[in-house]
């Protein structure tokens, strides 16, 4: 039991700049999003778009794959649609409004 627990601690602690690495990467992208309200919140709907795009593809295969009742289809295909409409909506543009 003890030599589990200082073989987990050894594992955290060969990693300990992990947690370093990330805390300024996030401390840079909140000094970023302050400075930058617009360009944040278009970054944060082309994020939420490829996540809807990415479910949905992964729902889709799932339901295809393991042959699931008809809504985990319907709501991968939903998914889908959803990561779709939010990345190239004509009023949306985000991808036009983060790269200029």
């Amino acid at each position: 039991m003890i030599e589990d627990i200082l073989t987990s601690t050894h594992q955290i602690v060969r990693r300990w700049y992990l947690p370093l690495v990330i805390g300024v990467i996030l401390l840079i992208l909140g000094v970023w999003t302050l400075f930058t309200p617009a360009k944040s919140y278009v970054a944060l709907a082309i994020v939420f778009a490829i996540g809807f795009l990415i479910n949905g593809i992964l729902e889709t295969y799932f339901a295809i794959v393991n042959k699931t009742n008809g809504w985990s289809l319907v709501l991968g295909i939903l998914s889908l649609i959803l990561g779709l409409m939010l990345l190239f909506n004509p009023a949306f543009r985000p991808l036009r409004y983060l790269c200029t």
